[in-house]
């Protein structure tokens, strides 16, 4: 491969701590691929893991102070504390270290066009649309997108172009470290409140970003979102600006979006459902420019879709090849993900765990051919439970049944620790009538739906933490009785 030998030198044995995360288990695959030696360390066994091992890396569950000591580079995630035992002795021996984000850094300018996909929500779709449109129109791009696409059989992929289509995140202003030449700014929303203060602490750092992007680069920005508006009117970029979005004023607009519906066989449990899609004009000012077909769902999507097709045009990628592209995209993991049925009610599993996301998220569930709708829904952090327990109600209107998971604590981050019984209160204070129910554990939320849900209904598992689990959990029931 022509990628690595320039950025890491002679480091043939490298150590990556918190090696099980998305972006460092693409990391770690890469660097085995090109030839170094691949050890690493995790805080606990995932599929990401497996599936590391697998590919015949060596991953310890929990600290392993000799690999650190063996290893000629160190490359650690921020998820990893100063105090992990690992991290103390790389330091105290005086071995090189270097943190994920500036690894990425270094990686994004090997390459004469990085086109990076930031916002607060949407950037793993858009990444993986944009990803297809360059694979279908012959660029051969490099990827790297923050979830298991199934068109790639991965989530990351190794071209030999210089392209590299990547995924880029606000969270503790890692993505200020990347070098882009394209940026697509999705949506500027207050997320991550245990690093933000407020919204324009956020927007600070999204133009920060933008203004990486060199003179003769581009930046693709959503026309509708009034935080990017601002952004704009306040300063001055180098960058040539593209805006995209439904109104007209866009450069790029999308119009006539239509839902539709295709009747499929019955499956294995005998229950016949419909395939859903959808339909929509994309326009360049007022000119049409074609009819765009998606096999997901969600107006979210149409514009996804949109800035996708914005950015591969760009890079003079035919309007035949992005349609391909567009359509092969049947959702990336855990967006929208369907997973089987149980019941004969679908399940579907998302990572949807702000209040925007999850109000997208509904607005798309309400489309579906349907009887009854479930959402399990996981809070992700105090943080977040504290911040936005007041709009979690609104968000989660579209569903017709809400059952509150315990809340997930992912970092320790200072928050009061709401509780359930606050949660359901705040959304029965939004609607009275819905039914808000919660467990105590994921066990009896299992048993509860397996006694209540039929054919025709549909779940949705929601949520940045455990309660992906559930949706496995579900469909496994429904194999076992066919199996019996």
């Amino acid at each position: 491969m022509r990628i690595y030998g320039s950025l890491i030198n002679n480091k043939k044995r490298i150590h990556l701590m918190g090696i099980g995360g998305v972006s460092m288990s693409a990391i770690a695959v890469m660097l085995k691929k090109d030839g170094h030696i691949i050890t690493g360390s995790d805080s606990f066994l995932s599929k990401n893991v497996e599936k590391l091992r697998e590919e015949g890396i060596n991953v310890n569950i929990g600290a392993n102070l000799d690999d650190v000591e063996k290893a000629d580079l160190i490359i650690y995630t921020n998820a990893v504390p100063e105090k992990d035992p690992e991290l103390s002795y790389a330091r105290s021996i005086g071995k090189e270290i270097i943190e994920r984000s500036d690894f990425m850094g270094i990686f994004t300018k090997i390459f004469d066009e990085c086109i990076s996909i930031c916002g607060t929500h949407g950037k793993t779709t858009t990444t993986s649309m944009t990803s297809l449109c360059f694979i279908e129109g012959k660029k051969d791009p490099s990827i790297q997108v923050g979830a298991y696409l199934k068109n790639i059989n991965s989530n990351f992929r190794v071209g030999n172009s210089e392209y590299l289509v990547i995924e880029s995140c606000e969270y503790k202003d890692s993505f200020l470290k990347f070098n882009p030449d394209t940026v697509a700014v999705l949506n500027v929303d207050l997320d991550h409140v245990d690093y933000f203060k407020d919204i324009e602490d956020i927007k600070k750092s999204f133009k920060k970003f933008m203004q990486k992007v060199p003179k003769g680069g581009k930046i693709f920005v959503n026309g509708d979102d009034e935080n990017i508006k601002d952004i704009l009117e306040k300063n001055n970029f180098e960058a040539e600006i593209i805006t995209v979005g439904k109104n007209d004023k866009s450069f790029y607009n999308y119009k006539n979006i239509k839902y539709s519906y295709e009747s499929n066989e019955k499956d294995e449990t005998g229950y016949n459902s419909n395939k859903e899609y959808m339909e929509f004009d994309l326009y360049q000012k007022d000119k049409k420019i074609d009819k765009i077909r998606l096999n997901v769902l969600g107006e979210h999507n149409t514009f996804n879709a949109s800035i996708s097709a914005a950015i591969a045009l760009s890079y003079d990628i035919d309007i035949e090849d992005i349609k391909k592209g567009l359509l092969k995209f049947e959702g990336a993991s855990r967006r929208f993900e369907y997973k089987g049925k149980v019941n004969g009610a679908r399940v579907f599993d998302d990572y949807a765990h702000h209040p925007t996301e999850i109000k997208s998220l509904g607005q798309a569930v309400e489309k579906l051919d349907k009887h009854k709708s479930f959402a399990v829904f996981e809070i992700h952090t105090f943080t977040r439970a504290e911040r936005f327990e007041d709009q979690f109600g609104k968000a989660l209107s579209s569903f017709d049944n809400i059952i509150i998971a315990p809340i997930y604590r992912a970092r320790k981050d200072g928050a009061r620790e709401v509780t359930q019984e606050e949660i359901k209160e705040k959304i029965l204070e939004y609607d009275k009538n819905k039914n808000v129910i919660y467990f105590e554990n994921y066990e009896e939320i299992k048993e509860y739906l397996l006694k209540t849900v039929t054919s025709g209904d549909v779940i949705f598992t929601i949520g940045a933490g455990n309660v992906t689990k559930l949706a496995d959990a579900l469909v496994k029931e429904e194999k076992n009785k066919t199996i019996k």
